[in-house]
Order: structure tokens, then sequence, then C-alpha cells
């Protein structure tokens, strides 16, 4: 496992267990059964701020999904593309046309859409008061600054190239 690849894993943990109705972009259409509903915005914003890389925008027009209008997820630097919420679409996954690249700026403006950038902040908070819970664990040995914190993952072979596990938690 590489190292992006670790913090993908980490991320996408941390994603699942801080996901609720109140960061949900609907709340009435949210459910325990379904917690990653209506996140995709704001986890790619994290994703990003933690990997780099691009938002990438993808109108759901013509698709079930319409009601959402839009599906977010990242292109990192090295031109992977994660979709940190796929699983709000279950076995149902729309087929998705070709994506715009969104400046993170614009889909965090407060006057064009406040209560993304209002989610963004609780759930910015909750992720990283996650990540943060396991800032002293001593059986992490190795760390990486990201998304001003710590994101922890272990090594348990740091000798070899392909030595790099994530333990999840």
């Amino acid at each position: 496992m590489t190292h992006q690849e670790a913090l993908i894993a980490v991320l996408k943990k941390s994603f699942a267990d801080c996901w609720s109705r109140e960061t949900s972009l609907d709340e009435e259409g949210w459910t325990p059964e379904n917690p990653a509903y209506g996140h995709c915005a704001i986890a790619s914003l994290i994703a990003q701020r933690v990997l780099g890389g691009e938002l990438l925008r993808y109108d759901l027009k013509g698709t079930p999904y319409e009601h959402m209008r839009s599906h977010y997820r990242n292109r990192l630097p090295d031109g992977t593309v994660v979709d940190f919420t796929e699983a709000q679409f279950g076995a149902n996954a729309p087929v998705l046309p070709e994506p715009v690249v969104r400046a993170r700026e614009e889909v965090l403006d407060q006057v064009k859409y406040p209560k993304t950038a209002e989610r963004y902040k609780l759930f910015s908070k909750r992720v990283r008061a996650w990540l943060d819970s396991f800032r002293n664990e001593k059986y992490f040995s190795h760390q990486s600054r990201n998304f001003g914190l710590f994101v922890f993952v272990r090594f348990k072979n740091p000798n070899k190239a392909d030595g790099l596990y994530l333990d999840i938690w």
C-alpha cells in the first residue's frame, strides 16, 4: 500500500465515521442506512485539502439522482480519480458525464452556497477531531502533516518499498 493509498483509506474511514444528517446536503433524504448520501462536495473538499489535486463536478441532470444536482469526485495529482461517497448510490451508480473542474473557492462561496460552506465547516471539525483522536497512539510510527493535523500511518516493515500498511481502527 502506498502512502497515498493509506491516506485515502484513512480519509474514507474518518468520513464514514463522521457523516450525519446535519452534514448532508439533503437532511430529509439522509438515513443511517445510507450515511454517505449528500456528502460528496464536502468530502471532496477535505480530500483535496489533504491530498491535493482537483475537484471534479459532474452534472446529474437526466439521471435518477437529478434532485441532487451534481456529484463531486477528486482527481489526485497523479491523475487517479477517487470517489469518496460512491457508496451513496449503492448498486445503481449513475453513468456520469464528463466532469467540470471547480475551484474550491467557488464550491465554498458563502454567498452562492452558504449551506455548503456551513456543512464543510462542521464536517471538517468532526473529521479533524476524529483524526486528532489518534495523535498520541504509540503504535503509529509515521506521520504526515496535512489538513492542519497529523494523519498517522503504521509501517509494519519500513525497510521494504511495499511495507506501508494501514491499521483500520
